[in-house]
């Protein structure tokens, strides 16, 4: 085995993979990009989209609660003075099974999404890592390879 040839077959190697390298990275960025952009979405999954916005809107608007009365003493003692003594306690109502049941849906669909979204800025930063080391490499000059060092 020629120690010269194999050496200068693997620094040939190392040239291709530091070029190639800045045209993968900009299509793994073009690729997130694109898989991060929500037209994608509508367009190939158009109800999972839909029911995934239905969800959301329905945890982010607020239900209308009923407010207490209040009543002033004057209208209080014309109550009293009509015999108008009898106030019912109104009771809450309880939350259906459907209610509770999206918003179980909608809790755990928002996890997904937070997780979702952690995931890619970790992974795009994993990526600006690798590029910035991929620059580094490349300003600085290559290396001898350990096993061919003479």
């Amino acid at each position: 085995m020629d120690y010269a040839t194999e050496s200068e077959r693997l620094r040939r190697r190392m040239n291709r993979v530091r070029r190639d390298l800045d045209y993968e990275v900009e299509e793994l960025v073009d690729q997130a990009n694109h898989l991060t952009d929500w037209r994608f979405y509508m367009k190939n999954y158009p109800f999972a989209s839909l029911g995934a916005v239905a969800m959301l809107a329905y945890t982010l608007v607020p239900i209308k609660k009923k407010s207490d009365v209040v009543i002033d003493e004057h209208t209080l003692s014309d109550l009293l003075e009509r015999g108008e003594t009898q106030f019912r306690r109104t009771r809450t109502a309880k939350p259906s099974l459907f209610s509770s049941a999206m918003q179980m849906a909608s809790q755990a669909a928002l996890r997904a999404g937070i997780t979702f979204v952690t995931h890619k800025l970790l992974a795009d930063q994993s990526i600006q890592e690798a590029v910035k080391e991929g620059q580094e490499s490349q300003n600085s000059s290559p290396a001898e390879p350990r096993g061919f060092q003479q």
